[in-house]
């Protein structure tokens, strides 16, 4: 079970507005407020939008006139983080260069943009010179730290954990995850992690406070790219040999090791790519050590849940901030072993101390319903969540459904992967449609649930530009506020979304009077069923209206979308979507009812025409959730053009006020 989750906000529900209107005022803060320092995710964990805001500031105070060296590089940070973290376009080549042109070639500044850049091979004659202009930069440490065990130098390694430890240290939270891992590998034994926050913090542990320095930590991207590295880990493991050109290769040497051989928790998805059968894989404590035959594991996880662990920021975490989120994203590490843990008890009922850790860490991440499965408290993978009177019958059912999902093949064919043919939903799954979901689990009082399937606030006027933010309200929500019945629902997990599949099958089949006697099942659809039915049987189209462009003939926007991002003659960095103006330029030939995109924020689920498989908004309005949790296809009215393309996959942090769903719906055989 992979349990690696991260949550837009958390919280307990009567001060989840509250919070997250206090985590937007600390995002987005006012627009006089100057750009904030750069912090990475192993310090600070913000949302996505945050690296945007930050990125757009910068660029605004590198285009002043009073520019320091400092800002260049700031710049840069926040641009490369918001590419990555939120889908942002900055071209990081050009910053690079400008900076190049501008800053002092032997000054900190400089020389660490041109390390983080990559410009030149490793780029380590960079970093050194970068440390050798400023040792005691705070941003330098952990970098340094990394080239100091590349390199095995243990004297520089001891200097900058301690320096670190001192002027930048990591949250309290990610200190003790980083002591309990290393608590759980057995003496002397390896320890392979897979990222900056399984391996710098145990790392300075060791150097720092002499935690567990038995443990050879192995960053597995270090092992598999540096050679260097890869040569000393062998020296330090007792090995002789070489190590081989591949990093599964390499640690399939390791395993040849006298010593034992564990795989940090953060492993996720990766293991079914390191070349280890699962059933070689044994759960010991927060790590899972590689073994060919059985060994005794049962007690390891209650020992150290009782005598070693540190768990006071896991049992109640002080505050939603940034440097809190970078350490609950880990806290659902912990479920499967201590779920194993209290299974092992003759009265496991009567351990409530460990089993209100369990459940408050189910709480926070929206792992209830998983958690309840674990534990055997469910009759199968589905809970039953419809109850007798689930608010709508078979009919009305088939009246939201019939048009487009049993009547429609998307196309008339089989379901990619499947034996079964399937069809897909008309539109987004509305407010409304949610609503009696909801409803029906609040009436059998099935709290946990709705607590998973709540839907989150958002301060939607927060998220758009301060000049828009500003508007009267009838023109900001001209159609209608998101949260209307009829626009699309938002803000919500992957995890409920499944749960309203899972729902609304259950309320179709548990009538004896359904018009049709087979039974169906719903779900969210993969990737190349989005595609496909986006597609609308135009194979080479861009966008699911069948044409090569946003725009129609008239000048008319074609779907939803975020018009600050496009590039055109008739668009000048105008949200509504036309800049005005002189009227013998071309935009004077749009028609005069098609002078916006129709919408600030979101619109009713049936705007816009259909697609020719009459499937409305395939593209714009809600991103939509595939069955991978945070990957989401369709673009949203917050996204630009590319987006919204056939085919575009979105990694998107869920809950997220862009993303909603709709259902594919099939029969079940027989």
């Amino acid at each position: 079970m992979n349990v690696y989750h991260r949550r837009f906000t958390r919280g307990k529900r009567p001060t989840v507005t509250k919070l997250l209107l206090s985590l937007l005022a600390l995002v987005f803060g006012t627009a006089d407020e100057p750009p904030r320092p750069f912090e990475d995710i192993a310090h600070a964990l913000h949302p996505s939008d945050y690296y945007t805001e930050q990125a757009s500031r910068w660029a605004e105070v590198v285009g002043g006139r009073c520019v320091t060296e400092a800002d260049y590089l700031e710049y840069y940070l926040a641009a490369r983080y918001a590419n990555r973290r939120a889908g942002a376009n900055y071209n990081l080549e050009d910053i690079a260069q400008q900076a190049a042109t501008r800053l002092n070639t032997a000054g900190f500044a400089l020389n660490y943009l041109r390390y983080v850049h990559r410009l030149e091979g490793d780029g380590y004659d960079y970093l050194r010179a970068a440390y050798a202009a400023a040792p005691d930069h705070r941003y330098i440490q952990h970098d340094m730290l990394g080239y100091a065990m590349i390199s095995g130098d243990t004297k520089l390694a001891t200097k900058l954990s301690q320096r670190l430890d001192r002027m930048d240290p990591y949250p309290t939270g990610i200190y003790d995850y980083n002591y309990n891992t290393l608590a759980s590998v057995a003496e002397n034994g390896i320890l392979i992690t897979f990222g900056d926050v399984d391996t710098y913090p145990a790392w300075v542990l060791q150097q720092t406070q002499g935690v567990r320095p038995d443990v050879l930590v192995v960053n597995y991207y270090l092992l598999g790219h540096k050679d260097e590295y890869a040569k000393r880990i062998f020296g330090a493991a007792g090995l002789a040999e070489q190590p081989a050109e591949e990093a599964t290769d390499r640690l399939a040497q390791l395993r040849t090791s006298d010593r034992s051989l564990h795989l940090a928790a953060t492993v996720g998805d990766r293991v079914d790519s390191l070349g280890i059968s699962k059933e070689e894989l044994y759960t010991f404590g927060l790590t899972f050590r590689v073994s060919d035959s059985p060994i005794e594991n049962l007690g390891v996880t209650r020992r150290l849940y009782e005598d070693v662990w540190r768990l006071d920021q896991v049992r109640a975490p002080l505050s939603d901030s940034p440097q809190s989120r970078v350490s609950e994203q880990f806290s659902p590490n912990y479920l499967v072993p201590l779920i194993e843990s209290l299974k092992q008890q003759p009265s496991p009922v009567q351990d409530h101390k460990l089993r209100e850790l369990i459940d408050g860490i189910a709480h926070r991440n929206q792992l209830i319903a998983r958690v309840a499965t674990l534990l055997g408290e469910t009759t199968g993978e589905t809970p039953q969540l419809a109850s007798n009177t689930p608010g709508l019958d078979t009919k009305s059912l088939l009246q939201r459904f019939r048009r487009s999902v049993p009547s429609r093949m998307v196309p008339r064919r089989k379901r990619p992967g499947s034996s079964l043919p399937f069809g897909m939903q008309e539109n987004e799954v509305s407010n409304v449609d949610y609503q009696l979901f909801l409803q029906d689990l609040l009436r059998q009082r099935k709290f946990d649930y709705l607590d998973t399937a709540a839907i989150l606030p958002a301060d939607w006027a927060s998220l758009l530009p301060d000049s828009i933010a500003a508007l009267p309200k009838e023109v900001l929500f001209a159609r209608g506020r998101p949260e209307e019945g009829q626009h699309p629902v938002l803000n919500i997990s992957h995890r409920a979304a499944e749960l309203y599949a899972a729902w609304l099958a259950q309320a179709y089949n548990q009538d004896p009077k359904r018009k049709e006697a087979r039974e169906v099942r719903f779900r969210l659809p993969t990737a190349a069923e989005f595609e496909l039915a986006a597609r609308g049987g135009h194979e080479n189209a861009p966008y699911p209206w069948g044409g090569p462009y946003y725009r129609n003939a008239r000048g008319c926007i074609l779907a939803n979308l975020n018009t600050l991002l496009l590039d055109d003659e008739w668009t000048r960095g105008d949200y509504s979507g036309i800049a005005g103006g002189d009227e013998s330029s071309k935009k004077s030939t749009i028609d005069p009812d098609c002078r916006d995109d129709g919408a600030l924020i979101t619109t009713p689920v049936w705007s816009y025409f259909p697609n020719d498989f009459g499937l409305y908004n395939m593209s714009g309005n809600a991103a939509e959730m595939t069955d991978i949790d945070g990957q989401t296809m369709g673009g949203s009215w917050l996204d630009g053009p590319e987006a919204l393309k056939n085919g575009v996959v979105t990694e998107r942090q869920l809950p997220s006020p862009t993303t909603g769903f709709r259902l594919v719906m099939e029969y079940v055989e027989e």
